[in-house]
């Protein structure tokens, strides 16, 4: 990661690791998704040619690393970005700036709009929905990207908060009694995935078709029907933008 920045004259501020091994249900031969955030030199942000505002590096092998400049990562934190968000959770840090991770995921969480959190996870799920057969059927990892959106935008239904990123996480609303058909479910589904040949697809049982059409006509309905009042997280974040860049360019 150092040679990374070396190479591209950025500094690291925060790389971790993103996709299904830090959501907690990776298959053996699942890619690295290494995400990361970094900052150029100061002076760089006062040229009318304007920094890189993100990067991409395709390693040999299964290694996968991109970031996004810490202006652009501020401009989606505004928006609730829901990979954003979970980046600064992930569980697997490869790197990060001293104080960094400290100072922005609270004001990140502290400004996550309800609103936009939903409409963010429930596009999620609804492309990774297009990969239903006719039949139903759908390979086991794609029917987990669809589950963890949608239990996403249900914790933000419920609680309003940012949602945790990892899939475990996601499950303890379900631990309640009257949702404990559907947590057993799923844990057979992730029972079936330990034991399912790569590309084999899958006829998910009833209950998890029917979690997946309810939850998505509830968040299509909730969005619709929520207004944001003005806010001002852009000021905020733009106060974030300068301290960043005196702390850390």
């Amino acid at each position: 990661m150092l040679e990374l920045a070396r190479s591209q004259g950025v500094r690291i501020l925060w790389a971790c690791e993103s996709g299904s091994r830090a959501w907690g249900f990776a298959s053996p031969d699942s890619d690295y998704d290494g995400r990361f955030l970094y900052v150029h030199p100061r002076e760089r942000y006062t040229s009318p040619w304007q920094p890189a505002e993100e990067i991409r590096v395709d390693l040999p092998g299964d290694l996968d690393f991109s970031g996004w400049d810490i202006g652009k990562a501020l401009r989606l934190c505004e928006k609730s970005n829901a990979s954003l968000l979970e980046w600064l959770q992930s569980p697997i840090v490869y790197e990060q700036a001293d104080g960094f991770r400290e100072a922005l995921f609270p004001l990140a969480s502290g400004s996550f709009s309800p609103r936009e959190g939903i409409r963010n996870y429930l596009g999620i799920a609804r492309s990774a929905a297009k990969a239903f057969g006719p039949d139903q059927r759908i390979k086991i990892k794609k029917l987990f990207y669809i589950l963890r959106p949608l239990l996403a935008a249900s914790w933000i239904l419920e609680k309003g908060t940012v949602p945790p990123m990892t899939f475990e996480e996601l499950l303890v609303p379900l631990k309640a009694a009257e949702r404990s058909a559907l947590l057993a479910a799923i844990r057979r589904l992730e029972e079936a995935k330990r034991h399912a040949v790569e590309g084999e697809l899958h006829l998910p049982e009833a209950i998890l078709l029917e979690f997946i059409a309810e939850q998505d006509e509830t968040s299509l309905k909730a969005y619709e029907a929520m207004t944001e009042e003005a806010s001002e997280r852009r000021q905020i974040l733009e106060t974030f933008f300068l301290e960043a860049l005196a702390r850390w360019a």
